[in-house]
């Protein structure tokens, strides 16, 4: 990272001075899958300075970030400014999509957790489906505090946490060939 990025938020703030280790791994694996994309177009939802988004660019893919926050989108265009990275200050719940375009792979980029209302988070996944194109992939990323696996186990059936990564069953998981399961 150059000297004049800062890795996230949190170190923006004077705390933290690199993005979450699991991050990097966690992305590594999902664009490992041959399901994933491997390049084209990448939307972040939720990208404050955009660390992930220029991580996943890095990686061969053009993209755009979007964020509520004038501050965030402000340093994220300093520290993008060698790429071709775009981004746009929005409402994640009121955002007109229909100038945006389609993509191969949707971020939320810890954003998602933040919206509380039901309504809202509704709106957002909408959002965010009418942005992927018909092979897309769609990573959701959160962060929360640690799981009461006794009460996890009885509210979610079915799935388990490996490594602090939640695994859900799907029906459709055998036409993922190759797919890491658990």
């Amino acid at each position: 990272m150059g000297k004049d990025r800062i890795a996230s938020w949190d170190q923006f703030l004077g705390r933290r001075t690199q993005i979450d280790p699991k991050v990097k791994p966690f992305l590594s694996d999902v664009l490992a899958q041959p399901w994933a994309p491997k390049k084209g177009k990448a939307i972040e939802l939720g990208c404050g300075t955009a660390p992930i988004l220029r991580w996943i660019c890095d990686k061969g893919f053009t993209g755009i970030g979007i964020d509520i926050s004038k501050t965030a989108i402000t340093i994220a265009k300093r520290q993008a400014k060698s790429t071709n990275l775009r981004f746009r200050r929005a409402d994640l719940c009121d955002l007109n999509t229909a100038g945006l375009g389609k993509f191969d792979l949707v971020i939320d980029g810890h954003c998602l957790h933040c919206i509380t209302d039901p309504d809202d988070r509704q709106t957002f996944l909408q959002n965010a489906s009418s942005l992927m194109n018909k092979s897309a992939a769609f990573i959701i990323m959160t962060m929360c505090s640690p799981i009461n696996r006794k009460l996890f186990a009885s509210l979610c059936k079915g799935q388990k946490i490996i490594n602090h990564t939640i695994y859900t069953p799907s029906a459709q998981a055998r036409k993922y060939h190759g797919a890491i399961t658990a």
